[in-house]
């Protein structure tokens, strides 16, 4: 590469330089694909999913559109990329907890969820309102959560908690379906969180207790009733405040 070499003959200052140019190029890219994912997160909370098009994310981000499209490829590689660093913090936010048993790590899950809708909820009611449009955008979404909670179901039949035998995929889809239908009424405002925690819980609890082995069942049961008890009372309470609202 002429006109690198300093004059000292030594290849490996022109090795340190190219090195060095190569990271600065590469640590400005990634400054703008930074700025591109939190502009489209602070639009999302702003106008929700259908609002949010590619020239409104360069103007936040400060960028041409034309960057936007060279470091990601079309407005939906942006959107995957913002859903991909949710689960990552999602799943980062379980894999610290100090919990090892399976079982409850599911229900640990239903917590951190819940944990995250309260710190940022116009945020996940723009992403959670409606599926994206899309085949791209539909994959991002639905398939890696899918993956994450099939896991910790086979981690409760490989660790003993569920019948061996019991198919990962079918029961972590039950529990998608439960999850996912509780939490739509969260999103569109018909119930505090509070209600989401307790209700995604207690329909956790029915579920697995099909599939429960022996010895993790008497825990499990217990749990379903105190779960009960509480949305007994709560949604005793909640028809109070309604009469008199």
């Amino acid at each position: 590469m002429p006109g690198i070499d300093r004059g000292n003959g030594d290849p490996g200052t022109v090795v340190t330089l190219v090195v060095a140019a190569t990271s600065r190029r590469e640590q400005a890219k990634n400054d703008r694909r930074r700025r591109i994912i939190d502009a489209t997160c602070s639009l999302l909370r702003e106008f929700g999913l259908d609002a949010v098009s590619g020239k409104l994310i360069a103007a936040r981000a400060g960028v041409s559109l034309s960057t936007v499209y060279n470091l990601f490829g079309s407005k939906d590689a942006v959107l995957v990329a913002v859903y991909d660093e949710d689960l990552a913090r999602f799943e980062a936010m379980i894999g610290a907890l100090p919990s090892t048993d399976a079982l409850a790590r599911l229900f640990d899950a239903v917590d951190v969820a819940a944990a995250l809708y309260e710190q940022d909820p116009a945020f996940y009611r723009a992403i959670l309102w409606r599926r994206p449009p899309g085949e791209l955008l539909d994959a991002a979404l639905r398939r890696p959560r899918a993956r994450f909670w099939e896991t910790l179901v086979q981690q409760a039949v490989d660790d003993g908690q569920l019948h061996d035998g019991t198919d990962a995929g079918a029961v972590s889809v039950l529990l998608i379906h439960l999850f996912s239908g509780v939490l739509m009424d969260w999103v569109a405002g018909d119930i505090p969180l509070d209600r989401f925690r307790r209700e995604a819980s207690l329909g956790f609890t029915a579920i697995l207790l099909a599939f429960v082995d022996g010895a993790a069942r008497p825990a499990l049961h217990d749990r379903m009733m105190r779960l009960h008890d509480d949305v007994r009372m709560h949604r005793a309470d909640d028809t109070i405040s309604a009469r008199f609202a």
